[in-house]
């Protein structure tokens, strides 16, 4: 699909048109800062800073790790477009395939990418990851954090999806401050840390990512897309649950 095709069918699904020019810039070239972008799309600076400041909201595009001055953004998979659009589904699948063959890149075998996400909306790309991945998912460090921060909505939905998908889940929490409602979901085996372990952050490792998670009111997300890295985790993983008590696993 061309480029112009590919900006109306962006615009059709809510972005303006220079969101939409800005988006696929990032998608064809890679990581940019707001002057490369500028130069690029032959937008301004500050201009560009407000755009990428409205696609940083709709958690389609993060900051790129290293990070660096000034800050280069990379875009969000474009599964994300499926989540938020949902009454143009079928418009949106269309367009999907094409968006994924410009800009899905995934790391080398053996190298690691980094990328930080802000806020619930980075939070529901990673959860829209972990449904389209569609593999088992370990879970380190809390039970209620998410729950609570999506309480207005995103994380029901994503666990009915789950369910339905059949995607098993291992969930490592704090007794203390597990909520019952998450720790009984089907498809769920669950375990407890020791008493008086706590742990401030929590992580979701799937297939060949690894998502940390710093809850908040503003949470922060860092996704780690390697397959050594999130081998690595899951043997930490793996050692914390041996020595954990078990609850009660569902069917």
């Amino acid at each position: 699909m061309k480029t112009s095709l590919l900006e109306r069918a962006l615009r059709e699904v809510g972005l303006s048109p220079v969101e939409a020019r800005c988006y696929l810039s990032l998608l064809q070239r890679g990581p940019q800062s707001a002057g490369e972008l500028a130069k690029f799309t032959g937008l301004n600076r500050s201009h560009c800073y407000e755009v990428l400041g409205r696609l940083w909201n709709l958690g389609l595009v993060c900051t790129s790790l290293p990070q660096s001055s000034p800050s280069r953004y990379v875009v969000s998979s474009p599964e994300v477009l499926r989540s938020k659009w949902k009454r143009k589904a079928r418009f949106v699948e269309g367009v999907l395939g094409a968006l994924k063959s410009i800009g899905d890149t995934p790391p080398l075998e053996g190298d690691t990418r980094f990328s930080i996400y802000d806020g619930i909306g980075g939070l529901k790309v990673v959860l829209e990851d972990l449904i389209s991945q569609g593999k088992p998912y370990y879970v380190l460090g809390f039970a209620g954090a998410v729950a609570e921060t999506l309480q207005q909505g995103g994380y029901k939905a994503f666990q009915k999806r789950r369910v339905a998908a059949g995607i098993r889940r291992h969930l490592i929490a704090e007794r203390q401050r597990a909520r019952e409602e998450v720790i009984h979901q089907p498809f769920s085996q669950v375990r407890f840390l020791p008493p008086g372990v706590h742990l401030p952050i929590g992580s979701w490792t799937y297939g060949d990512r690894t998502v940390l998670f710093i809850p908040g009111l503003h949470p922060t997300i860092m996704l780690v897309e390697g397959l050594g890295f999130s081998e690595t985790y899951r043997t930490y993983f793996n050692l914390l649950w041996s020595v954990c008590s078990d609850a009660h696993p569902s069917p």
